[in-house]
């Protein structure tokens, strides 16, 4: 009995482990101040996307990608205007690696992270001792 159940357990674990499929895509997060958000809600108010999820920003630029195909399988039946087919436009551009992944036309992911940002800081400090009113100078290490 035990030879057995010590079968199956060592089946199921292979028919799971050759179930197992590669992740998808995971992409950077649009920043919360992108223009890209009210280009993506004016889309879903004027009817061109349907399935966005309510109140769960930030998006992923790969939710982007997906709403800008569905806004294009939309606009085939439904002319856009011309100031959204702007907005759309120009997140099509941007969102090109994305939209590719989701065709499966682009199989090379490494280019998928950029440099969005870049700040420097700088600090100073006076170390004159005659700036300072120690009496004994500046002891320090």
């Amino acid at each position: 009995m035990n030879k057995f159940l010590m079968a199956g357990i060592v089946a199921t674990m292979a028919a799971a482990t050759s179930m197992a499929t590669a992740s998808p895509l995971v992409t950077a997060n649009v920043p919360l101040d992108s223009r890209y958000y009210s280009y993506i809600d004016k889309l879903e108010g004027m009817g061109y996307i349907k399935d966005m999820p309510t109140g769960t920003r930030p998006y992923s630029r790969l939710d982007m990608a997906k709403w800008i195909m569905e806004a294009q399988q939309k606009a085939q039946t439904k002319p856009m205007p011309g100031y959204l087919k702007t907005y759309y436009e120009e997140m099509r551009a941007d969102l090109a690696e994305e939209i590719a992944y989701l065709q499966g036309t682009n199989t090379d992911y490494g280019s998928n992270i950029k440099l969005r940002a870049v700040e420097a800081r700088l600090a100073y400090g006076d170390m004159r001792q005659n700036s300072y009113r120690y009496r004994k100078g500046i002891n320090a290490s």
